[in-house]
């Protein structure tokens, strides 16, 4: 099979040739003022600094993990079974395409990928995001104030409360009467802004005590669950 095709992008042909098998992760960057971007499970928004050329920045992260550049598709790139396209949607948002095939699990090329791409271009409050196989426990001191919990996204509510246990504070809202300021309502107004079409969504905050440090998880309803939609560690006594 040659790995170089023109017209549609590599990944799309990938999916058209190999039917659904195989793992498709999706990431949408956007900038903090762009429109919405599409939701689903097998997807994730990141939230980017302005004025970042991300082709650019992703060409730096491919060549950084030896992916290769396909000459004849634009900004897509491969290595072995894992392709990768980048796609410009709409002003401040952009479509990445994470492809493994015939693997039906997301590949550690395809992880690395994914994390090296949150670290150099998502805008937070702090420029690091926790590693997806580490422990939340906080035992170092000089550790980060704010960390985003990447390993949380997409996990249900139970999924979480197994693991963490009882939460210490639990709440819930509608996007009409959501507070317009906090820790997470940069990633919140960015999925849901405050209009007519979201102001029934029903959003759910849980807090759990880890000595400093405290984890707060923000969850919506997908598919009759309800999903996290971003989880900070923070220490305590921040203020927003």
């Amino acid at each position: 099979m040659k790995r170089f095709f023109t017209g549609a992008s590599l990944l799309v042909l990938t999916v058209i040739l190999f039917g659904c098998e195989g793992h498709v992760k999706t990431l949408y960057l956007k900038e903090n003022k762009s429109v919405s971007a599409p939701w689903s499970l097998s997807a994730k928004t990141i939230i980017i600094k302005s004025n970042k050329d991300v082709y650019a920045e992703v060409d730096k992260i491919a060549k950084s993990l030896s992916l290769q550049k396909n000459t004849l598709t634009k900004n897509t790139y491969y290595l072995g079974n894992f392709f990768m396209h980048v796609d410009k949607k709409g002003k401040g948002l952009w479509e990445i395409g994470l492809k493994d095939w015939p693997e039906t699990s997301q590949s550690e090329i395809s992880k690395k990928v994914e994390k090296a791409i949150e670290e150099r271009l998502e805008e937070n409050d702090n420029p690091i995001s926790a590693n997806p196989d580490s422990s939340p426990t906080v035992s170092n001191s000089k550790q980060k104030s704010i960390v985003v919990l990447t390993n949380y996204h997409n996990k249900t509510y139970q999924e979480m409360y197994k693991e963490l246990g009882a939460p210490a504070d639990k709440t819930g809202y509608s996007i009409t009467n959501a507070p317009t300021k906090g820790w997470n309502h940069r990633i919140l107004f960015s999925t849901y802004p405050k209009n007519e079409k979201n102001k029934d969504i029903h959003i759910m905050e849980v807090m759990w005590n880890l000595g400093d440090f405290s984890i707060f998880a923000c969850y919506h309803m997908v598919n009759g669950q309800n999903r996290c939609l971003v989880a900070k560690r923070i220490r305590k006594g921040i203020r927003f």
